[in-house]
């Protein structure tokens, strides 16, 4: 949603992408060892 802001020029000050991409990745990380650990627990 902010990466869509900052394309169309929307936004007052231009929103870093950079900073954003932790959080795009962060759920591709945690979903699968969540998984895993919690097929190790149960």
């Amino acid at each position: 949603m902010g990466i869509a802001i900052n394309m169309l020029g929307l936004g007052r000050e231009k929103i870093k992408v950079g900073n954003m991409l932790p959080a795009m990745f962060l759920p591709l990380v945690y979903f699968p060892i969540s998984h895993v650990i919690g097929s190790l627990v149960s």
